[in-house]
């Protein structure tokens, strides 16, 4: 029994598909996100949901390279392997969500076979603990959901905010 590592994928379960305290989940968030509300960019230079969909899916891929030991697998933080190029269309829309699905599975299943003992060894080459970086991917989504969710706002709002207002949030 690793009740630590059950805790992790509780929180991990709940917060992409259950319903977290603080919210709706990721799952629940982008379920009914079209491709227009998927593209939409409420602020010029700033992220729209699917490159955000496209980021929590390095980060996830990131996390199950470590898993398989694949320690030279790195991300460079603020660069395209951070924040890849998303293509708008409907079939890239479609193919991120299945991609996210297909990484929550898989990310569980791997979780399983952790073990509690282990949580707390050092990563190979990238000086954080496994417990840190499964922690961590929890935030990350957490994080990225609030964005999600205020786009999506933003996007229902549009046609009436003001462009002057809008100009000057710019923390997205």
């Amino acid at each position: 029994m690793n009740p630590q590592l059950e805790n992790i994928i509780n929180n991990l379960t709940e917060s992409y598909e259950g319903m977290p305290w603080h919210g709706n989940s990721l799952k629940e968030l982008l379920k009914e996100t079209d491709v227009k509300i998927a593209f939409f960019r409420p602020f010029e230079g700033k992220h729209n949901i699917a490159e955000l969909v496209a980021h929590i899916l390095v980060w996830r891929q990131f996390t199950l390279e470590m898993l398989n030991k694949n320690f030279s697998f790195k991300v460079d933080i603020g660069a395209l392997s951070d924040f890849p190029k998303v293509t708008e269309s409907e079939k890239v829309w479609r193919e991120l969500l299945m991609l996210l699905d297909e990484n929550q599975a898989e990310l569980i299943a791997q979780l399983t076979q952790f073990n509690d003992a282990k949580l707390d060894d050092e990563i190979p080459q990238k000086n954080i603990s496994y417990r840190f970086l499964f922690e961590g991917i929890i935030y990350h989504d957490v994080y990225h959901s609030g964005q999600i969710g205020f786009i999506k706002s933003a996007f229902k709002a549009a046609p009436s905010i003001n462009s002057e207002v809008v100009k000057k949030l710019t923390f997205i």
